[in-house]
């Protein structure tokens, strides 16, 4: 038997299910697809795979992820703008590549705001200076950090993962309010580039804050500074770098899940409640504390509306800080 609360949410998961394609759906020969342009390690990765469990335990949703990592995840949103529009092909996007990219790409094959609807936020997070072993564990915050790179410029390199993306832009940041001569490096994945700083090869990294813990690396490496405008709840010992005397480095960033444009507006508000519902879950309330996200309830309206505001946002900053733009 099922009691009264069981019922109702089996009753709502039908009836949201009814406005979803039966094609795709449920099946092994046929399933859904997440496609998500960044590998194995990230943050993003351990995200949609609790999701996309969630979403086949509670409603039935048979989706896989598909990993597309070429082109700093262009591929992955040219594949889900190239789609049909009937909710069986996703996207995951983290926020770069729908506010930064337009901005940094002479010529872009997808418009973020035209080409896809959003349906829900997955979560927010903060970025991180981190260091390892290569830093003397008298450094604890980002003065000690410049002085002791100073004194040692063969460590001067900074590790972030994709070229243009927000670790990129607070690199350049860092760099230019300290006047000093950080080397932004650039790593094809988060992974790669925890497991250099874990190592020791590499003296320190702008990544986000949970990617250490992504990557399954969280021994030898410090938070010296995050870039949210509080102190995140999961580290109340970290200072923000506004506390440490940058208020300009104060960015978050977010994952949603789009939709090809021109979807029906009954899939998406099925898929905006289903995705609504799994966040209030213990399993995923869990996966969120460990990544050291926040949650974000927006509406698709919403989020449109934020994409507009942070391509200005972003198109101002990387004029300030010279990005080179790309062809």
């Amino acid at each position: 038997m099922i009691d009264r609360r069981q019922f109702v949410q089996r009753a709502g998961a039908l009836m949201l299910g009814a406005a979803l394609p039966a094609v795709g759906y449920g099946s092994a020969s046929a399933p859904g697809r997440l496609v998500f342009g960044i590998p194995a390690g990230s943050v993003g990765a351990r995200i949609a795979e609790v999701a996309l469990r969630l979403m086949a335990s509670q409603y039935q949703l048979d989706y896989r992820l598909d990993v597309i990592d070429q082109r700093n995840t262009q591929d992955a949103s040219e594949t889900v703008k190239a789609a049909r529009p009937d909710g069986t092909t996703l996207l995951q996007a983290q926020s770069g590549s729908m506010v930064i990219m337009p901005n940094l790409y002479r010529k872009l094959n997808y418009d973020p705001v035209a080409d896809f609807t959003p349906l829900a936020v997955l979560g927010e997070y903060p970025f991180t200076l981190t260091v390892g072993p290569a830093v003397p564990a008298s450094v604890t915050d980002i003065d000690g950090y410049i002085k002791w790179v100073t004194a040692n410029p063969e460590y001067r390199d900074l590790g972030f993962a994709i070229y243009g993306s927000q670790v990129h832009l607070i690199s350049l940041m860092l760099a230019r309010s300290k006047e000093i001569a950080l080397r932004p490096l650039p790593y094809k994945s988060p992974r790669s580039l925890a497991e250099d700083i874990q190592s020791g090869s590499l003296a320190a990294g702008i990544s986000l804050a949970g990617s250490g813990a992504a990557a399954g690396i969280n021994s030898n490496i410090r938070t010296l500074a995050i870039s949210s405008s509080k102190r995140a709840e999961q580290m109340p010992k970290v200072a923000t770098f506004a506390e440490q005397g940058l208020p300009e480095i104060n960015l978050t960033g977010w994952y949603a899940w789009f939709a090809p444009a021109h979807t029906p507006p009954a899939v998406v508000q099925a898929l905006h409640e289903k995705i609504l519902g799994i966040q209030t879950l213990p399993d995923y309330q869990k996966m969120q504390n460990s990544l050291v996200l926040s949650p974000l309830a927006l509406t698709p309206e919403q989020i449109v509306a934020r994409m507009r505001q942070e391509l200005v946002t972003y198109r101002d900053l990387i004029n300030r800080y010279g990005l080179s733009q790309m062809a």
